[in-house]
């Protein structure tokens, strides 16, 4: 016996209906072992990829220390202290990422593995999520595609062996669209999502504060994650009663309004302004969105002519202006362009065009496009790629405030192997082939999920694309900020063409009985 829902009835059938479309029966028809909430072997399989990778890469390849690394380590050691808040400089960081540094160094010591657990941890739980949200879409066959891929991006693997924040963003970003997709067929379970919710955005605020990008979305498909949803007695009662719709109301004000107010518990330490004028001053540098000549460039326009120059031959500005010549206009260029936020708004109506397409740019810059400056690049580089013949895992040299000590605890031998060499030859198809097609196939997403009237596509694309849209409104043109965004395009690419399968008649086999 099968229960189905139409139209909000229940209805019995004695045997299933014939697989015509995933709109009208969905994956769980195309895999009935995920109506037991039990895993295929297949899916368990990945699973067990994954860990093997996971174990072999931590530890073969080293940690590295870039630049804001030395901070994130040494904050780690400034909460907690008599050296807080005074040391706590520059004033643009938020305490998430030092707190869970500062526990592994509690467990582990001071030493490379610490740093390199707590960021396998964070892609561990990303991992999972992803997995789930993919069967949830696409039953376990495309879960499964999606484990591995995203157990094997090179990239994802980079970044655990640095001490950023990019795996704990990409495990925040994840979990809200998890968070998106819970359940909450009455008042009460709709509180508990949006308290979940809330907790997620405002701990990813805490871990980086671009988190904020994403609250506007959060807070709309929240909404229509409940009003989207046929069946649901809530969803019925908002139509009828004006109780159940000022209900859902404040839930979704809630949902805005409750991150940002606790956000500014750390505005004393850490205040938004700092960060947002940082971003905001470099960007419009970075992108040219002012003209070569403008009145406003002051006694910095002859050096920004070059610059711009430089930028359009070298790369067409996709990276934009080189970061070596972004900090020398910065003395005479960044206070001119205060306050940032005005400033930005005043050029994007006065040079929309020079504004757009510096969104543009910034765009395809987070979808792959290959440039000179690739923070991504450097990443894998510094992880897994040539750099390690140097024999030394890299730390940078740009901050003395990592004292000789902590050189040497963080200090690890480092050399080529198996497994830097595999990295280093698959990153390419992934960088500039998967995570291109990806992105594609995130905005495919959104397009069959408005097609469909199916709502958990449309979440499970509208997080990442919120998130990149927020930072290519402010023309951060790294292409690392792309990639906590860029799990989502990996498994993307398994959901959409596992369905697309099904749409054209193709009839997967069940998977069989654990």
């Amino acid at each position: 016996m099968l229960e189905t829902i139409d139209g909000g009835r229940e209805t019995t059938h004695t045997r299933p209906p014939p697989v015509r479309s995933i709109t009208a029966v969905g994956p769980a028809a195309l895999h009935p072992d995920r109506s037991n909430g039990r895993w295929s072997t297949l899916l368990r399989a990945g699973f067990l990829i994954a860990f093997g990778l996971t174990l072999v890469h931590v530890l073969a390849l080293p940690l590295v220390i870039p630049y804001d690394g030395h901070e994130y380590i040494d904050f780690a050691a400034v909460l907690f202290s008599d050296r807080f808040p005074s040391d706590w400089q520059p004033p643009i960081r938020t305490p998430g990422y030092p707190v869970a540094l500062r526990a592994a160094f509690e467990l582990f010591g001071r030493q490379p593995l610490a740093v390199v657990a707590v960021n396998a941890a964070f892609a561990a739980g990303m991992l999972a999520i992803i997995a789930a949200l993919t069967r949830r879409l696409a039953g376990d066959t495309a879960a499964a595609a999606a484990v591995m891929a995203t157990a094997l991006f090179p990239l994802s693997i980079a970044y655990q062996h640095h001490a950023l924040t990019e795996s704990g963003m990409a495990f925040l970003l994840v979990l809200t669209a998890g968070c998106l997709l819970l359940p909450a067929a009455t008042p009460r379970s709709g509180w508990l999502k949006a308290a979940a919710l809330i907790g997620t955005l405002t701990a990813g605020y805490y871990h980086r504060q671009s988190m904020q990008f994403v609250l506007p979305a959060a807070a709309g498909l929240f909404a229509l994650s409940i009003l989207a949803r046929p069946g649901d007695r809530w969803r019925s009662s908002v139509s009828r009663a004006p109780y159940a719709a000022w209900i859902l109301g404040l839930q979704t004000v809630a949902v805005l309004l409750v991150p940002i107010g606790l956000a500014r518990l750390w505005e004393p330490y850490a205040p938004s302004k700092d960060i947002r004028s940082y971003m905001i001053k470099q960007g419009i540098v970075r992108q040219a969105v002012i003209p070569p000549g403008d009145p406003i460039l002051g006694e910095a326009a002859a050096d920004y002519a070059v610059a711009v120059d430089e930028g359009w031959q070298e790369s067409r500005l996709i990276s934009g202006i080189k970061p070596a010549r972004i900090g020398e206009l910065a003395g005479n260029l960044y206070p001119v362009l205060e306050p940032p936020t005005a400033t930005l708004a005043r050029l994007a109506a006065t040079h929309p065009g020079r504004y757009l397409a510096g969104v543009g740019r910034t765009l395809l810059l987070y979808a792959g496009y290959p440039v000179p400056q690739s923070t991504n690049w450097s990443a894998e580089h510094a992880a897994f790629g040539p750099a390690l013949a140097a024999g030394h895992n890299q730390i940078d040299e740009g901050l003395l405030r990592l004292t000789s000590s902590t050189r040497r605890a963080f200090s690890e031998p480092a050399a080529p192997s198996l497994v830097s060499a595999a990295l280093w030859g698959i990153a390419p198809l992934f960088d500039h082939g998967i995570v291109p097609l990806g992105m594609v196939a995130l905005v495919g997403l959104v397009a069959v999920g408005l097609w469909q009237r199916d709502i958990r596509l449309i979440i499970v694309a509208a997080v990442p694309l919120a998130y990149l849209l927020g930072h290519a409104a402010m023309l951060a043109a790294e292409d690392r900020y792309a990639f906590p965004a860029q799990p989502f395009a990996v498994a993307a690419i398994a959901a959409l063409a596992t369905r697309a399968a099904a749409n054209f008649g193709a009839s997967p086999r069940p998977n069989p009985s654990p």
